[in-house]
């Protein structure tokens, strides 16, 4: 399958992260088109989560001096607007309590097998629900089956939550299909987490641990112990999840959709040591960024970026909503530091059908991932949208439900058909 890539004009440039290093803009608010070799990121983010303003580096000696900012900056008033309608808090994901659903009582129980809607007034969306999964209330949208024949899992990129399936899930909702899309931990409106690990395969398991609660709904309702394999969907960061969902439970899985999806980089081990071991450099960045980064006018910059074209007002208002919730900032360092468990994502392994949608213009995750990506699954088809960015399904989503449709019956049938690794 490996000439099924959609041909492409060439010339495209491949810039390569630099993870061990740490970046602090030194411009103030205003941010300014950088010059060449100019990058700004927040400490460890990979190359897909980079953002171009213009900058100075931070060498290694450089952080004690960070270090003495420390003591200014805890004198400082963020500027940041806190909006938390929606009760999201801040908790630590452990591995030792049992999923759950109430939404409010974090007291130890067994997994109910019927799933509630919050409150009134406690939803983000009409089909809004909560599960407490690991000690964290979890936010995801399920959309039950109405005559559709397929079901699928949605996996939103970092910074992004299930709002950046808004226009997937209207045209699945139409067909009838079963739709999940969950807010990571941390993310969208599920529980801002600044203690516990953080890595792929563990986001994995609080998706599969939701899953598993849903499947136990279905089976309840339904009287029969078949549920059918899941669609992963994963966009950006959000392809590592599901890498690791297919490396941990491939049997349960029909296919996997790689949106831009990024499974390669992330925090070097020097960005962890420092953001573990330097005193207060966590806050001081968590300040900076609610400050200087968290506002109507960065997050225009920065989906135009990542849109490769100018966002709509509701764009920037959808995403800039999880950042009013607090502790959002130091729910990400959090992240970052705590984003490796010893498990590495083997893509060579994973033996599933898998379709990759890319945007030539995509400048986060390029195009020269994809064709990494691509070499490296064993039955993979490439597509790329000539005049989409990083974020297809939002700019252009009626090309690309039009291949999540068109391909479906020939992902089945290469699911269908067993072939050694």
């Amino acid at each position: 399958m490996k000439g099924c890539s959609a041909s492409i004009q060439q010339g495209l440039v491949c810039r390569e992260g630099q993870p061990d290093s740490l970046f602090l803009p030194c411009r103030g608010r205003r941010f300014h088109r950088p010059g060449p070799g100019n990058r700004f990121s927040l400490p460890g983010l990979p190359d897909p989560l980079q953002r171009d303003v213009d900058c100075c580096r931070l060498s290694r000696s450089g952080l004690l001096f960070a270090a003495l900012l420390l003591l200014l900056s805890g004198a400082c008033a963020s500027s940041h607007k806190i909006h938390n309608p929606y009760e999201v808090r801040t908790s630590a994901l452990d591995t030792t309590a049992t999923a759950r659903t109430s939404s409010d009582d974090r007291s130890p129980q067994s997994a109910p097998s019927t799933i509630k809607r919050p409150e009134r007034g406690m939803a983000p969306y009409e089909n809004s629900y909560y599960l407490v999964i690991d000690g964290a209330r979890i936010h995801f949208r399920w959309i039950p089956s109405e005559g559709g024949d397929r079901s699928y899992v949605l996996i939103h990129g970092f910074a992004a939550s299930t709002f950046s399936y808004r226009h997937t899930i209207d045209h699945l909702k139409r067909q009838g299909q079963e739709i999940v899309a969950i807010d990571l931990p941390g993310y969208g409106f599920s529980d801002r987490i600044v203690e516990g690990n953080q890595s792929a395969f563990r986001r994995a398991e609080v998706v599969w641990k939701v899953l598993d609660v849903l499947e136990s709904a279905k089976r309840e309702r339904n009287r029969t112990q078949e549920t059918g394999r899941w669609i992963l969907v994963g966009h950006s960061m959000g392809g590592s999840v599901i890498s690791a969902m297919a490396q941990l439970q491939p049997d349960r899985i029909e296919y996997l959709v790689y949106l831009a999806g990024s499974v390669r980089g992330g925090p070097g081990g020097l960005t962890r040591f420092a953001l573990t071991w330097v005193p207060g450099l966590q806050s001081f960045i968590a300040w900076y960024a609610e400050s200087y980064m968290f506002d109507e006018e960065s997050f225009q910059t920065l989906l135009k970026s990542a849109y490769a074209e100018q966002p709509s007002d509701e764009a920037v208002q959808g995403y800039l909503q999880p950042f009013q919730v607090p502790d959002t900032a130091r729910s990400i360092l959090s992240s970052i530091e705590n984003s490796d468990d010893g498990r590495e994502l083997s893509i060579r392994k994973i033996n599933l059908p898998s379709l990759l949608i890319w945007g030539q213009k995509d400048e986060w995750v390029p195009l020269e991932r994809g064709y990494e990506l691509h070499r490296d699954l064993h039955r993979s088809l490439l597509i790329v949208l000539p005049e989409a960015g990083h974020c297809p399904m939002e700019t252009r989503p009626h090309e690309v439900h039009a291949l999540l449709d068109g391909y479906h019956s020939i992902l089945v049938q290469m699911r269908n058909t067993n072939r050694p690794d």
